[in-house]
């Protein structure tokens, strides 16, 4: 038998839903109040100590083995668990510093750790878990949300890439669809922009 032949227009995939519109209310300087996730590599640490003199930092977020307040601003949570992320937004709203902007750092820790399927998966669902949160608490404002990742994509020949890193761009550009009132970006940077 023949192969069927499709019209051109039948190849291309076509959306079936509209994601919805964001609704954002003026931000000013006064009100911008920054979160930055990472993990507890003495590198992310000078990294967070970066933000927190450029911005009016709201919180710091290291991932641990139990839910905590570790100090004024600085919260410790558990991988992949959503009973830490709610608590951590329950936290923060009540403190006064829900944020208007995260920076998620948490993959640029070096060396890489070696990435299986579980490692890749608990990214996601931190991801994940952290957009939904971020997409509640948000209410009239859009929430900016910078996932910075290191060696992710390979820009030049000889650029070392860890590939589990670069798997989660699909996650980032579809979080940005899924929780209109987060808006997701990703920053891949090499060894050099650190």
């Amino acid at each position: 038998p023949l192969p069927v032949r499709l019209p051109a227009s039948q190849w291309l995939h076509q959306e079936r839903w509209v994601p919805a519109r964001r609704s954002e209310a003026p931000l000013t300087r006064e009100d911008e109040c920054v979160l930055i996730v990472r993990t507890a590599a003495d590198d992310q640490a000078e990294r967070a100590e970066e933000f927190r003199n450029a911005h009016k930092l709201g919180a710091t977020v290291v991932f641990g083995n139990r839910f905590s307040r570790t100090a004024k601003s600085t919260w410790m949570i558990r991988h992949a668990e959503s009973d830490d992320y709610r608590s951590l937004f329950e936290a923060l709203r009540l403190a006064g510093r829900l944020p208007t902007r995260v920076i998620h750092i948490a993959m640029t820790a070096e060396p890489a750790p070696a990435y299986d399927a579980l490692s890749l998966a608990r990214s996601a669902v931190d991801l994940a878990l952290l957009a939904r949160e971020l997409h509640d608490a948000a209410k009239t404002r859009v929430v900016r949300l910078g996932v910075v990742v290191r060696n992710a994509i390979r820009a030049v020949d000889g650029d070392t890439v860890t590939p589990a890193r670069g798997a989660l761009r699909g996650l980032v550009e579809t979080m940005a669809l899924e929780f209109p009132q987060v808006a997701s970006t990703m920053l891949d940077v090499d060894d050099h922009a650190l």
